[in-house]
């Protein structure tokens, strides 16, 4: 990066550029060790049992240099490297039964995590260790006519990401800085759903009417720094809430053809008082997806698959409507071993994440594409059955 220097009208003041470089050398490792066990008491009564192990490794080893008569010397004081260890053991399990028209299910899964962030060349270290307790129950209540009635409550953990939590900047342009928060907390979200199925010979339509409640939620916060410098930075926010209908159909109107479609209805509320009080907004929104699939031979499928959301609020704005496509192809080869499988992802390039953030002293609209339309090829062969 080249610095020039201009005076108040915007002509060359005079003093030599400024020139600096940065280098961001980072990596991941990750592994997951996980046990199953499954005993059938009967035809109706199961249990399940289960042990996972995740051990994630992040290293990052940021320096910026500075060059000084032809010299370039590291800026000690914005360079460092960063250790992020976490290392999570869990073990959970599931009873299931049903006795005449009412079919159960508890489940419950404990995990232990231990945490370890440091930043080596300042010897500054964060080490967090916790005990959590995930808890899931539902009953379902066959009906008369093929209907069914399903009430259910679930516990989610949502860790956070490596940009999440990378504590250096990243520079979009002079004006616009990106950082990470090695303090970040998971995110918890209890849900609580009742529900209605009614099958038909040809499809079913499944409607619902939930509740989920997130704290910690894990988002990203834009603030002024020095002027007209803005830093968006990830924090822990204090809550959102999320209540609406959902509603899934599924229909085969022939033997070759399958279709599905689901949409849902909530209102939202973000709550992020626990920064600055005015950090709060709400609104309707909604989510469609539609999906068909073709058999048009005997070994060969198609597929297409359709998603829209509408805008959604936000803790400081909105994020505005998004929709895309995705087509795939997949036929049986080699014997019917085999399945070869051709994927086209965001045909249309049209998943542009759109937003708009407002604070008493910002506005900011921006347009981000993750990634460009990809391709997929892929091949599966199973061995023996």
């Amino acid at each position: 990066m080249i610095g020039k220097y201009f005076d108040s009208n915007l002509h060359p003041n005079g003093l030599e550029d400024l020139e600096q470089r940065s280098s961001d050398d980072e990596g991941e490792r990750r592994l997951i060790t996980k046990i199953d066990y499954t005993y059938p008491i009967s035809k109706t009564e199961k249990i399940e049992l289960g042990y996972q192990g995740s051990f994630r490794n992040i290293k990052n080893n940021f320096i910026v240099e500075e060059r000084t008569n032809n010299d370039w010397k590291v800026l000690t004081n914005v360079s460092n490297d960063f250790k992020y260890v976490e290392n999570i053991f869990g073990v959970y399990g599931t009873y299931k039964n049903k006795k005449g028209n009412l079919g159960y299910q508890f489940g419950a899964r404990v995990e232990y995590t231990d945490v370890l962030t440091v930043l080596v060349k300042t010897n500054v270290e964060n080490p967090r260790k916790y005990l959590n307790f995930f808890p899931s129950v539902s009953f379902k209540y066959d009906l008369k006519n093929s209907n069914a009635l399903k009430i259910s409550y679930s516990r989610r953990v949502r860790r956070p990401t490596y940009n999440d939590l990378s504590p250096f900047f990243t520079y979009n342009d002079p004006r616009n800085q990106f950082k990470g928060n090695p303090d970040l907390k998971p995110e918890y979200t209890d849900s609580y759903e009742l529900s209605h199925v009614k099958y038909w010979e040809k499809g079913s339509l499944s409607s619902s009417v939930f509740y989920r409640n997130r704290t910690n939620v894990i988002s990203r916060i834009l603030e002024q720094v020095n002027g007209d410098t803005t830093l968006l930075r990830s924090e822990n926010l204090k809550s959102r809430e999320d209540i609406g209908l959902d509603f899934t159909a599924t229909y085969k109107p022939k033997a070759w053809w399958n279709l599905s479609a689901s949409t849902v209805f909530f209102y939202i509320t973000n709550d992020a008082s626990n920064l600055d009080v005015s950090y709060q907004n709400d609104n309707y929104t909604w989510t469609a997806r539609v999906n068909s699939r073709f058999k048009l031979k005997t070994k060969t499928e198609l597929q297409f698959t359709f998603n829209y959301r509408a805008p959604q609020a936000k803790a400081q704005g909105i994020n505005k409507s998004l929709a895309f496509l995705n087509l795939g192809v997949s036929r049986v080869v080699l014997n019917k071993k085999g399945k070869l499988t051709f994927n086209i992802a965001d045909v249309f390039n049209s998943a542009v994440f759109r937003g708009m953030t407002e604070t008493d002293n910002i506005y900011r609209e921006s347009e981000f594409l993750w990634t460009y339309r990809t391709f997929k090829l892929s091949l599966n062969y199973r061995f023996g059955k």
